[in-house]
């Protein structure tokens, strides 16, 4: 079932209204980004089981949808969930800047697995977060996988959702990017896996990359002390910011 934000985000977005301060959400923002900027197709990296292309589906975007995922249960799910979406793509695998097979950690709650080992602030702030075991899977590039999966006029929004190696699919990726107009990714303001770039980086490297910052939402939080540990950030490629 939509929720009832879910659900009046879905109306004004498809309406083309805001209504209060739900113009002030990610998924609202998002969904804007997605219409005006005429995205044929969304690059779902660190698809989990599913949750983010069903969100926008209920949000109201209908044209393609290409999902990734390396863990093998999720991917299952993932693609039990897709079944009967002719325009929902699913792939088993991992993305980063290099193409083969790469070991990855399965956390305890599948979705802070990582092909980083988790950090200590996230394991204190989130205990399901520790590594259960580990899972061999395949790693590719956007830009190796590219020609299968974009069209030549492609115009593409990137999710990328890796649990600290965003940099690496940015880097994997710069061949795909000529065709992106929205990024959205997670930002780490404290080191939640060990090695993983943080979000001063991550926000020059979009700068560099012709990108800019228009919406950054609370994400992961630590419930203990209230601080937030991480958040979601929305980026426009800048030649197209003036139109959303």
């Amino acid at each position: 079932m939509i929720s009832l934000t879910r659900f009046a985000i879905k109306a004004a977005a498809t309406a083309g209204f805001r209504i209060g301060r739900m113009s002030r959400t990610l998924q609202y923002r998002r969904s804007r980004a997605l219409r005006e900027l005429n995205i044929s197709v969304v690059l779902d990296v660190g698809a989990n089981e599913g949750q983010y292309a069903s969100e926008i589906r209920e949000l109201g975007y209908k044209e393609r949808i290409v999902s990734f995922e390396p863990l093998s249960i999720p991917f299952q799910r993932l693609q039990n969930k897709a079944r009967g979406d002719t325009k929902h793509e699913c792939l088993h695998t991992a993305l980063g800047d290099a193409d083969g097979t790469v070991v990855i950690n399965v956390s305890e709650n599948l979705v802070s697995s990582s092909l980083l080992e988790v950090d200590g602030d996230s394991v204190r702030a989130c205990p399901a977060s520790a590594r259960v075991r580990i899972e061999e899977t395949r790693l590719g590039r956007l830009d190796t996988l590219r020609s299968d999966i974009i069209h030549p006029r492609d115009r593409i929004h990137l999710k990328i959702d890796t649990q600290g190696t965003e940099k690496n699919v940015l880097l994997g990726a710069s061949r795909v990017l000529e065709q992106v107009n929205s990024v959205e990714l997670e930002l780490s303001l404290v080191s939640l896996y060990k090695g993983q770039t943080l979000m001063p980086e991550m926000y020059e490297m979009m700068a560099d990359l012709g990108f800019q910052c228009v919406w950054l939402e609370r994400g992961f939080t630590d419930p203990a002390s209230n601080d937030i540990l991480q958040m979601d950030g929305l980026f426009l490629r800048s030649s197209a910011r003036k139109s959303v």
